[in-house]
C-alpha cells in the first residue's frame, strides 16, 4: 500500500512480520550456529573450566569479566599453568 505523504510502498504489516521472522531465522542459521563459532564457544568453555579447576579463575570473576578480559585473563592462565599443556588421557 502506498504512503499517504509521499506514495512510496509500505508492506503490509503481516509481510513485515513475515520478512523479520526469515531474517531471524536466516541469522540463526548462519551466524548462532555456524560451526566455527559453535567450536570456538567450545575451546573457550573448555579453558574456563580447566581454569576454575585449577584455581587460576574464580567463578565470581566471570560476573565482572567482559569478553576481552575473560580471553586475556585465559591467556595469563595458559602461560602460568601447566594443565593447559598438557593432552587428556583418551
Amino acid at each position: 500500500m502506498p504512503c499517504g505523504a509521499c506514495g512510496a510502498w509500505i508492506a503490509p504489516t503481516h509481510v513485515r512480520r513475515s520478512l523479520a521472522f526469515r531474517l531471524r531465522y536466516y541469522l540463526t542459521e548462519r551466524v548462532y550456529y555456524h560451526h566455527t563459532k559453535v567450536a570456538a564457544g567450545a575451546m573457550i568453555s573448555k579453558a574456563v573450566e580447566i581454569a576454575v579447576a585449577h584455581g587460576a579463575l574464580v567463578e565470581s570473576d566471570l560476573l565482572e569479566l567482559n569478553d576481552w578480559t575473560l580471553l586475556e585473563r585465559l591467556g595469563r592462565s595458559e602461560r602460568h599453568c601447566q594443565c593447559f599443556h598438557t593432552r587428556p588421557a583418551d
